[in-house]
C-alpha cells in the first residue's frame, strides 16, 4: 500500500503487535526496493514533487476544501462539511484513529483467526486517515468478505448480517438534512463495521463460538 502511504500506517503496528518479524522485515524491504526502483526509473524530481505536494494537499485540498468536503469519506470530512473547525475535525478524526488502532493491536496480538485480523486491519487502514475518497472504499470489500466468511463458518451473531448489508450501500450516498448539510454514510458504516469485528473477536475469545452455527441469530 505504499502507493498511498496514509493507508499503510497500521500495517507495521499490526505486524509488531503480532510479533511477525519476518513479515515486518519483508514489508520494509519491499517498500524500500520499490521506492528505489522508482527513484532509478523516474529520478529524484518525482520524489521531490511528491514530498513538496504534502503541505499543499494538507492545507488546500484537505483543510480548505479544494476537494469538496462531501467527497471525503471520513469523520474529518463530515465535520468540515457541517461547518466545524479544522481543530474539531482533526480532534474527532484522532479519536476514530485511536479507536481503530487499539482494535487492530488488540486483535492482532491474539491467536484469533486471520480473517478477523485481516478484516480489522483493512477497515482500520481506512479509518486512521482523514483523506479518504469514495474510490478508496474498494478496500471495504475485504472486511465485508472476511466477516461474512466467519459468519457462514461459525454462524452469524445478531444484527451482523444487517451491518454487512448496510456496508454494501454505496458509501458516496448521503442523506440530506438541509440544503447545506448532509449526513455521510461511509464514516458511520466503517465505525459500525469495526464494532462488528470487535464483537466477533470478543465472541471468539469467550469460546462461545464452539456452539453450533444454528444456535446464532440470523
Amino acid at each position: 500500500m505504499t502507493y498511498k502511504p496514509q493507508f499503510a500506517i497500521l500495517i507495521p503496528l499490526a505486524l509488531i503487535s503480532a510479533r511477525r518479524w519476518r513479515a515486518f522485515a519483508a514489508t520494509a524491504v519491499s517498500a524500500i526496493v520499490f521506492a528505489a526502483a522508482s527513484l532509478a526509473v523516474f529520478g529524484a524530481s518525482t520524489w521531490r514533487a511528491f514530498i513538496g505536494s504534502i503541505p499543499f494537499t494538507q492545507k488546500i485540498v484537505l483543510e480548505h476544501g479544494a476537494v469538496n468536503f462531501s467527497m471525503l469519506q471520513t469523520i474529518f470530512g463530515a465535520i468540515k462539511m457541517w461547518g466545524g473547525s479544522v481543530n474539531v475535525a482533526y480532534s474527532l478524526q484522532a479519536v476514530v484513529a485511536i479507536y481503530a488502532a487499539a482494535a487492530v493491536i488488540w486483535i492482532w496480538q491474539s491467536g484469533r483467526p486471520f480473517a478477523l485480523k485481516g478484516a480489522a486491519l483493512a477497515i482500520g487502514s481506512l479509518m486512521v486517515s482523514p483523506y479518504v475518497l469514495q474510490y478508496d472504499l474498494v478496500l471495504l470489500a475485504l472486511p465485508i468478505a472476511w466477516l461474512a466468511m466467519e459468519g457462514y463458518e461459525k454462524g452469524f451473531l445478531p444484527y451482523e448480517k444487517a451491518v454487512l448489508s448496510v456496508a454494501w450501500i454505496p458509501p458516496r450516498i448521503s442523506v440530506p438534512v438541509s440544503q447545506s448539510a448532509r449526513i455521510p454514510i461511509a464514516p458511520i458504516v466503517m465505525i459500525a463495521l469495526m464494532a462488528a469485528i470487535i464483537r466477533r473477536a470478543s465472541y471468539r475469545e469467550s469460546g462461545a463460538d464452539r456452539q453450533q452455527p444454528g444456535h446464532f441469530s440470523a
